[in-house]
């Protein structure tokens, strides 16, 4: 079970076309954050760490892992669609979704999928408040930051920027919040969490997209008392945690 965090299909990449003012609002990161938590898998995962801490071990090193798969991922498909945009200069909408691969996330993850597995490790890791997983979490925000400011440099078309802002990097204040807080043990306010997040989710999402979530009871009630979630942080509030947090940004 513990293996199966990869069975995350995202809503195709690039789907929707909604562009922002490039940066993605705040309340954009509560989509991943109820996708993961619509998934079985993940609550079981919870359930089982709660139970038998010693698994964390396993969690920690598919996280490093994953991490660099990830990254490779992510720095190959923002090329694949670079590469588009010389080609074809006359297109100016990004709403075509990727390849699904045959939507076997196992054989061939898409990277959407990618991403959801990451933040579905960090919030495992968020369980265990040791120097390895706060490391580990800190090393998913430099990452994120420096896709952000990549992004932000280049001359990426402003849509295709606004995509890969919103649905690829791990630029998510909520989860990496989250991770950071409790691997570290920092203190904070009772109101930095979100207190109905869990209480809401728990249940199985159809293959495809969060339009598709079903929201029923959770077959693990348990899951609420050992795993938070971060309420909605703006930037501000996410920077002044990381400087809080002694975090030193390295890119």
């Amino acid at each position: 079970m513990l293996a199966s965090l990869d069975l995350y299909v995202a809503r195709p990449f690039g789907s929707g076309g909604v562009a922002f003012d490039v940066l993605p609002p705040p309340e954009m990161d509560q989509y991943a954050v109820q996708m993961i938590l619509s998934n079985s898998r993940f609550l079981k995962v919870v359930q089982q760490l709660h139970e038998a801490p010693k698994r964390m071990k396993h969690i920690k090193k598919t996280l490093a892992a994953e991490l660099e798969e990830y990254e490779n991922s992510y720095t190959e498909t923002l090329k694949m669609y670079c590469e588009s945009v010389q080609q074809h200069p006359e297109v100016n909408s990004w709403s075509i979704p990727a390849d699904d691969n045959g939507c076997d996330p196992l054989k061939n993850p898409t990277l959407p999928g990618q991403r959801l597995q990451v933040f579905s490790l960090l919030l495992a890791c968020s369980m265990s408040p040791d120097k390895e997983a706060a490391a580990l979490c800190e090393k998913a925000i430099d990452i994120a930051f420096k896709q952000r400011k990549h992004l932000l440099d280049s001359d990426v078309p402003f849509g295709l920027k606004s995509i890969f802002l919103s649905d690829a990097t791990v630029f998510n204040r909520r989860i990496l919040a989250t991770c950071l807080v409790r691997t570290k043990g920092i203190k904070v306010e009772e109101n930095f969490w979100d207190a109905q997040i869990v209480k809401r989710y728990g249940a199985s999402a159809y293959p495809g997209g969060f339009s598709s979530i079903r929201i029923v009871d959770t077959e693990y009630p348990a899951v609420e008392g050992h795993l938070k979630i971060a309420r909605e942080l703006n930037d501000d509030e996410f920077l002044k945690l990381l400087h809080e947090s002694g975090y030193q940004q390295k890119n």
